[in-house]
């Protein structure tokens, strides 16, 4: 799993008690695990959304014309589209989440 190859901790609430003895002992120092954790989902992030974004356009380049009657197909074609065009807009509302991150840890640090 992605938590058990970035950090040695199995569970969160160890995870917590690691975090707390490196922040006493190194209050301004790097979590490099956590560094390296973020720097992962990032990836996974950036290849999720061009992931979708390539099914996305798929979709939408072969919705047939509407038609008088029997347009489920465009239907489920524009419902699939909508769907994961939000899906796309939640990921990168993560990404940009992960630079408010950075910006609140800096405030916190000064």
């Amino acid at each position: 799993s992605t938590l058990s190859s970035h950090f040695a901790a199995s569970s969160p609430s160890a995870l917590e008690t690691e975090y707390e003895a490196a922040t006493t002992a190194s209050p301004d120092g790097v979590n490099k695990n956590l560094v390296s954790a973020l720097s992962a989902y990032k990836d996974l992030l950036a290849t999720s959304i061009d992931s979708i974004q390539t099914m996305e356009r798929f979709i939408i380049m072969h919705i047939p014309q509407m038609e008088d009657g029997n347009n489920f197909g465009v239907t489920v074609q524009m419902t699939v589209a909508k769907a994961l065009k939000d899906a796309r807009e939640s990921l990168l509302k993560k990404m940009d989440s992960l630079l408010a991150y950075y910006n609140d840890r800096a405030g916190a640090v000064e």
